[in-house]
């Protein structure tokens, strides 16, 4: 009982700090300070102060450190061609190993999920924000995050489809400390949201905020409608979501886990990802995103083709 106690009021109070974060994380820098012991397993790090990329394990520990450069223009990306490199929190898409224009991208590039969710809920335009190499010195980009080709090269052995990539002005980490607790409580609601969801429950669409998740992932009239049909419809579902991981972005916090659903008409395999901000006391989620996790082919793109950040 005191476990939930404790879970509620964390809620309030971090819905009540980030209404203010949100409505100034757009026009500022993101300065991100991490608790070790509440990260995932690795992510990708980009310090775009220190022009440092790194892979970065639970404790806070940087790996593989190595020069970086981003967008012409400083600050947080925000419209189409503004040359600008965003930042928040992103994932891991496509491999391309080859094919690509040598001098502008070193021939290779690992494809973001930008504009996410939150993103597009702040207006934010754009496409084409890739993690590449340069084929002559690292020169600034057009807003994506290059890399030397030979660190790049090696960085390919660790760099995975669904891997998160944190994009901040600057990165610090810090002890573990109550802000813990707040990683604890969104991990507990995601299994939460699972759980409702495993059970065929109407409680699931609690956890929404219908018009947000209208704008940034499908109509929730629509979403809600084909998922009481599947519940009606279905047999036995089993659900099954393990290695919850929480991130904390500008103004808003990811969670994301493997995720295994399996019913009599159909099975799936792969990474959710839940975006939650908060509306009124509480966090609910304002988008969402399905990743599969298997390995695809690589993709191969023309010489001709270019990325429009």
């Amino acid at each position: 009982m005191r476990l939930a106690v404790s879970m509620r009021t964390v809620f309030v109070l971090c819905a009540t700090c980030y209404l203010f974060v949100s409505l100034h994380s757009i026009a500022l820098a993101w300065q991100v300070t991490l608790t070790k012991g509440a990260l995932p397993d690795t992510s990708i790090a980009v310090d775009k102060d220190k022009k440092n990329f790194f892979f970065l394990r639970e404790d806070c520990t940087k790996e593989s450190l190595v020069p970086c450069t981003t967008g012409k223009v400083d600050g947080d990306k925000q419209v189409l061609h503004d040359l600008k490199t965003p930042e928040g929190i992103y994932f891991v898409q496509k491999h391309i190993p080859r094919g690509l224009d040598f001098r502008e991208y070193g021939g290779r590039a690992f494809t973001l999920d930008y504009p996410n969710p939150v993103d597009i809920l702040r207006g934010k335009t754009g496409s084409g924000i890739w993690i590449h190499s340069k084929g002559y010195g690292l020169v600034p980009t057009r807003g994506c995050v290059a890399i030397g080709l030979n660190d790049l090269i090696q960085a390919e052995k660790r760099i995975r489809r669904g891997m998160p990539v944190i994009i901040a002005e600057t990165i610090e980490c810090k002890e573990k400390d109550p802000e813990s607790e707040i990683a604890l409580a969104f991990k507990n609601r995601m299994l939460d949201w699972a759980k409702a969801w495993g059970a065929r429950s109407e409680r699931m669409f609690s956890f929404y905020d219908a018009k947000s998740y209208s704008r940034t992932t499908e109509p929730f009239d629509a979403f809600r409608k084909n998922k009481e049909r599947i519940f009606k419809t279905h047999g036995p579902i089993q659900l099954k979501t393990h290695g919850v991981s929480v991130l904390e972005g500008p103004g808003y916090w990811v969670t994301f886990a493997k995720q295994s659903y399996a019913s009599e008409q159909h099975k799936s395999e792969g990474l959710r990802i839940l975006y939650w901000m908060p509306r009124g006391q509480h966090m609910r989620i304002v988008g969402m995103r399905w990743m599969t996790t298997h390995n695809e082919p690589p993709v191969q793109y023309l010489e001709s083709r270019k990325a429009k950040p």
